[in-house]
């Protein structure tokens, strides 16, 4: 009698488990969540992986055409978060067999860095070293490099670019003009090139290509979520039904590493609540959370944004206005057409959006844009 209760109190225990299992109350335990899917590991933790590269085939046949031409600089602009790293990785990875390449994940402090840079990059073998001598000094490697690519081409990629100090840059230009055949990319956010026109404008000038690295498209974005699954040993977007990469997309607008983290966000927030299932209330619980977090604005926060970040809401401090309004107020000979003006504000307003400074609302068939109360009360309290 007392053997079958505990057979039963045991079998009850297990049902118990079950149901709160079932019922959510509980996290299921990771490798149970991932097996279940059959994936190895979390897909969505925010790495750089040039294999997992979306999109963007505009963008890469366009490098890929302008180094073989010997294009000198070339710039490649976006906002953060919508995969210029990766992009960048991509390249080096593509055309390493074909020209010396040199990847930089961000900038040099000093120009003296790139001392150690090109001679680590174009190593002299030991027995040679008493007839040619490492470089002593920065002004000698061009002369060095010129030696040493024996008719490669050089491929130079820096990343980061808006991080870099005047001096640093100054010397980026002297490399592609006494360089005999490089191509230098430089990758960094679009007020960079602002940036370039109002204090090195020698150096701006001599930007021979420019690409624009924006957002995925739906498409796109569907890929970027089935593509990392299946790297991690999955067969499709499954547990991502296509209602919930709708909704991804809705409110990252297509930039890959928000849709990475909020990839993440759902996986981690259905194994906490015992389930296998995303639903799109939950992207509107990530949504909330994120709000949440982003709204909790400093004065320094505000004022570290760039500089066309800063203006855009500087004008919105003045009233409500729609992507095409605000174009109109920024000086248009900055950019190649009012078409491309906008795209640019459309751009940051997006950004801006998802960093909890605006809100938009629709108006008839466009949108408009306004302020977020708390940053208002800065721009009007400082």
């Amino acid at each position: 009698m007392g053997d079958d209760s505990d057979v039963n109190q045991n079998e009850s225990n297990e049902h118990s488990r079950e149901v709160n299992v079932n019922s959510r109350e509980h996290p299921i335990d990771y490798k149970k969540w991932f097996d279940k899917f059959e994936w190895t590991r979390n897909p969505f933790v925010l790495s750089v992986d040039p294999k997992l590269l979306v999109g963007y085939e505009e963008q890469t046949s366009k490098l890929l055409e302008y180094m073989d031409e010997g294009r000198r600089i070339i710039l490649l602009k976006g906002p953060t978060g919508s995969g210029k790293t990766t992009l960048m990785r991509w390249i080096e990875e593509r055309v390493r067999k074909k020209y010396k390449v040199i990847f930089l994940a961000k900038p040099p402090t000093t120009p003296d860095e790139f001392v150690e840079i090109f001679q680590s990059a174009f190593p002299t073998p030991w027995f040679l070293r008493p007839f040619i001598p490492n470089i002593k000094n920065i002004y000698q490697i061009p002369d060095f490099v010129n030696k040493k690519l024996s008719g490669k081409r050089l491929v130079l990629l820096i990343d980061e670019i808006h991080e870099a100090p005047t001096s640093v840059l100054e010397w980026i230009r002297v490399f592609s003009d006494q360089i005999n055949d490089a191509v230098i990319i430089l990758s960094g956010l679009p007020s960079f090139e602002m940036m370039l026109k109002e204090k090195l404008e020698t150096l701006e000038k001599r930007i021979t290509a420019r690409i624009d690295v924006l957002s995925l498209t739906k498409e796109n974005t569907r890929e970027l979520i089935e593509k990392r699954i299946k790297s991690v040993g999955g067969r499709d977007t499954s547990p991502f039904t296509d209602e919930v990469i709708e909704k991804i997309f809705e409110r990252t607008n297509g930039f890959p590493r928000d849709v990475l983290k909020t990839c993440e966000y759902l996986v981690e927030k259905a194994i906490a609540k015992g389930t296998f299932t995303l639903s799109a209330d939950m992207i509107k619980e990530v949504t909330s959370e994120k709000k949440k977090e982003k709204y909790n604005i400093s004065y320094e926060v505000l004022y570290n944004l760039s500089p066309r970040q800063q203006e855009i809401i500087e004008i919105l401090a003045k009233g409500d206005m729609t992507p095409g309004q605000i174009a109109n107020s920024l000086d248009l000979t900055e950019y190649k057409s009012r078409q491309h003006a906008v795209r640019s504000v459309n751009n940051i307003l997006q950004r801006l959006t998802q960093e909890g400074y605006i809100e938009r609302r629709r108006v008839g068939k466009a949108f408009v844009y306004t302020l977020m109360p708390k940053i208002r009360n800065m721009l009007v309290n400082r």
